[in-house]
């Protein structure tokens, strides 16, 4: 799975790299290691992130890892203070508090405080704080660039770093089938290409706190998509919880534009 997603990253590389070659020749910059430099760190944790997530999700009910990843507007407001000294809003708060009371509502029937899946929850927690990081860092280090310089080489170094950490464990020189390429494309163009690139835009124009209660409404399309795709019904609670993450957002970006003169 760390070589699938090396081989993801690596696809999304090569999508943009007409585009960044052509900036790069815009900006009159020389592709050197100082160049990179901004796009480091990010990739890293980004490499980390996809790894631990990996592992985690498969180590802990799918309730656990579900509640733990959509924690990120929880940890975010300490990252942005930290990063940038920016405090969240009492508008901010409350729509947080709402979204993730509904996020609490889709996972309580099925969570468990299981011995057995104390480890996977940990490594979830763990890898949804490296993944809040990652997005909070894109404000700082793509700041007065274009996306795609500081994009294309973030998921070349995730690609390279999850590449080095898969080596020692299995090959990636291996059979894959029809299916596997296809899931592999599948996994590289919509939620890489698409969802991260635009996750890394978002955060320069719009507040963090918005971009993250956003970013968690992923799974009311996951529900949307396992109806039609698998025919499976939502639950009950599905539906509340929808209902309360998207009034959360809602309270969040209706209080940025009272904000904003």
């Amino acid at each position: 799975y760390l070589h699938v997603t090396y081989f993801n990253l690596e696809i999304e590389r090569f999508s943009y790299n007409s585009l960044f070659i052509r900036d790069l020749r815009r900006s009159g910059n020389r592709l050197t290691m100082r160049f990179i430099a901004p796009s480091v760190v990010p990739g890293i944790l980004l490499g980390i992130h996809f790894i631990s997530w990996i592992f985690g999700a498969r180590m802990a009910p799918a309730a656990n890892s579900t509640l733990i990843v959509n924690l990120i507007p929880v940890v975010m407001p300490f990252y942005v203070y930290m990063l940038y000294k920016e405090r969240i809003s009492s508008g901010e708060l409350v729509g947080t508090a709402i979204a993730i009371g509904g996020v609490i509502i889709l996972a309580a029937s099925d969570f468990s405080f299981d011995r057995s899946t104390f480890l996977g929850d940990i490594v979830c927690f763990l890898s949804m704080l490296f993944y809040a990081l990652y997005t909070a860092l894109a404000r700082r280090n793509s700041k007065g660039r274009s996306l795609w310089l500081y994009i294309v080489p973030l998921y070349l170094v995730g690609g390279l770093f999850c590449l080095i950490v898969a080596l020692p464990f299995a090959s990636p020189f291996t059979h894959y089938t029809k299916v596997d390429i296809l899931m592999v494309l599948g996994l590289a163009l919509i939620p890489t290409i698409l969802g991260h690139t635009i996750l890394n835009r978002s955060m320069l124009v719009l507040p963090a706190q918005t971009v993250s209660l956003i970013n968690i409404l992923q799974f009311v399309f996951a529900g949307v998509l396992a109806y039609f795709i698998f025919g499976e019904l939502p639950s009950v609670s599905f539906y509340i919880a929808t209902v309360l993450v998207i009034a959360g957002a809602v309270i969040v970006i209706l209080f940025q534009r009272k904000k904003t003169p």
